[in-house]
């Protein structure tokens, strides 16, 4: 069933045209979706380490650090300067993270 949805993906996004089974893996295999992967492996990781160490409490706290990890990376990737807003939104996360692990001892 998934094979089908990507295989239309790829004639769809060919203007029509079949592509044979090796270009759709070529265009599967470019670093943009490694990236999308390693983001989602570290998101994974940092949810795990974080039930481990803090508990709910800390999980809910620390749920916007993925979208953070992410934005950053790709304002690295495109030279991009994020927003104050965003930037405030980040300051906000870490400061919540610090007085929780403060409030703890």
């Amino acid at each position: 069933m998934i094979s089908y949805a990507v295989r239309f993906a790829g004639v769809a996004a060919a203007g029509g045209v079949a592509q044979s089974p090796a270009a759709l893996l070529a265009a599967f295999c470019a670093p943009w979706v490694w990236l999308v992967v390693m983001l989602k492996a570290m998101t994974a990781v940092l949810i795990a380490l974080t039930l481990k160490a803090g508990g709910n409490v800390l999980y809910a706290i620390s749920k916007p650090c993925p979208v953070v990890i992410a934005t950053l990376a790709t304002c690295l990737l495109y030279g991009a300067i994020p927003s104050a807003g965003f930037l405030g939104g980040v300051t906000l996360s870490v400061a919540d993270i610090g007085l929780y692990y403060l409030a703890r001892k």
